[in-house]
């Protein structure tokens, strides 16, 4: 925060000390007020050049398409650790098995471990 009044401000570290967080916070929301002000005035320029210029846009352009301020990003959509997972695998080209490979691969196991035991046992079935 000092640093901001200092140099964005252009206040005294005793002028700094000597303000309430609400003055601090009006002295901040008008100095966003004049860069949102000089940030239009240069768009103004700038679209003004475009609109006017040799090469004209099909769709004149407005001061606000000059403006960072102004340009709405769009919020990125939230990804889940599969989809993340699976555009990884896609880049690396690694291929996994689906859960229903899985499940089968796992049902066949266990019947070869049955197999496998009954053959150990010498086929009984453990009646006497």
């Amino acid at each position: 925060m000092w640093a901001i009044a200092r140099y964005d401000l252009g206040l005294t570290s005793d002028e700094f000390y000597a303000l309430t967080p609400r003055q601090f916070d009006a002295l901040l929301k008008r100095k966003e007020h004049a860069d949102t002000m000089q940030e239009f005035l240069f768009g103004q320029l700038a679209s003004v050049t475009a609109n006017f210029s040799m090469s004209r846009p099909k769709n004149p352009t407005t001061p606000q398409d000059f403006m960072p301020s102004q340009w709405k990003s769009a919020k990125p959509k939230r990804r889940t650790r599969r989809t993340i997972a699976r555009k990884l695998n896609s880049i690396f080209r690694v291929h996994h098995a689906r859960p229903d490979d899985d499940q089968q691969q796992a049902s066949d196991g266990q019947a070869e471990s049955n197999v496998r035991q009954e053959a150990h046992s010498g086929g009984e079935s453990g009646t006497a």
